[in-house]
């Protein structure tokens, strides 16, 4: 068996290299799934190079498709036995889940069917059925609502900006804006030349100043910011325009204390909206919105996780992801005096 049907004389999927098999099915409209045609990150790994942006859009043209040929059987094929077929599962289970509201137990369940041992590792599976697991999650705590998801501004804000919303209307993770004066500063004090292109300069060059994060934030409502790197501008670039300025240092590759975490978890649990950051945004900022999602919303650590990493590909470290695995239940039942 090559083919299982999602939706009741609508909708089917076929895995196989044998593109027959279906000719008993009238008024039949095959489409073959490209990879090119998603958006991918081919440094991540994490849900298999796919993002928030790239599911949607294909999850949007399944809708759109199945709106356009009412009266067809629709089969969306694919004849790789390998990584892109994991991929076509994934948006596939995204669609199931989150549209036709359905379980991912049951879309499992379903392409055992037709996925033979020999094709995927039962360890890739496992990694599937867990990112299933987790958007069913979060489609139950209604953070995913693909009718008002813009995938243009999200694009936008995180190659211009390197931010994302992580908690809808709620938590928003960003880069460590860098002024002119910590540039000049940190470049002297380390003897940099004209001619240096050390990655810590890169990096620093390729990041914004202060000033170029106030519209955008002010847009989103974004009200408070909590730097959790070393500083690398003044606070009052952000608290003369009217935003709270906190700082809840730890270095770069290492762990907060549970006193930083509550502290965190303390601020965020006001009704602003808050955007936090470190320096790449990826790290300690997503670790922290993590505990703080573990706190409120008792998710277990893999759901968050990869819920995070879905939103900004290659966030979370194998250390971060280590801490939270292991700290998932003390961090759930912190005694936290919220103010």
């Amino acid at each position: 068996m090559n083919c299982i049907t999602i939706l009741k004389e609508k909708l089917l999927i076929q895995i196989s290299k044998d593109s027959g098999g279906l000719s008993h099915i009238s008024n039949l409209l095959r489409f073959s799934f490209e990879l090119n045609n998603l958006d991918t990150n081919s440094q991540d790994k994490n849900f298999f190079q796919l993002n928030i942006g790239s599911i949607i859009k294909f999850n949007n043209e399944i809708i759109s498709i199945l709106n356009k040929y009412p009266n067809n059987t629709i089969v969306f094929c694919i004849s790789h036995l390998d990584s892109r077929m994991l991929q076509f599962l994934l948006i596939i289970g995204f669609f199931y889940i989150t549209t036709l509201k359905n379980d991912s137990k049951s879309f499992i369940n379903l392409i055992e069917q037709i996925i033979k041992p020999k094709c995927i590792i039962q360890s890739e599976i496992q990694k599937l059925y867990q990112a299933l697991q987790s958007i069913e999650k979060i489609r139950q705590l209604l953070w995913i609502d693909c009718n008002k998801f813009n995938i243009k501004q999200y694009a936008i804000n995180l190659i211009q900006y390197n931010l994302s919303e992580i908690v809808p209307q709620k938590l928003y993770c960003f880069s460590s804006p860098v002024d002119d004066k910590y540039l000049t500063k940190i470049f002297q004090n380390q003897n940099y030349d004209s001619t240096n292109s050390s990655p810590q300069k890169n990096q620093l060059q390729s990041q914004l100043d202060p000033s170029q994060y106030l519209e955008v934030l002010g847009n989103l409502g974004i009200t408070q910011i909590i730097r959790l790197n070393s500083k690398t501008y003044k606070s009052y670039k952000f608290t003369n325009f009217g935003f709270k300025h906190h700082d809840i240092y730890f270095p770069k590759n290492s762990l907060p204390t549970f006193d930083q975490i509550r502290e965190f978890i303390q601020i965020c649990s006001q009704k602003d909206k808050i955007a936090i950051h470190c320096t790449s945004g990826s790290g300690r900022s997503c670790l922290m919105i993590a505990c703080f999602c573990l706190y409120k919303y008792k998710l277990e650590s893999y759901q968050i996780i990869n819920w995070i990493r879905l939103i900004r590909p290659g966030s979370i470290s194998q250390l971060q992801e280590q801490f939270l695995n292991e700290n998932e239940q003390t961090i759930q039942n912190l005694f936290i005096q919220i103010k």
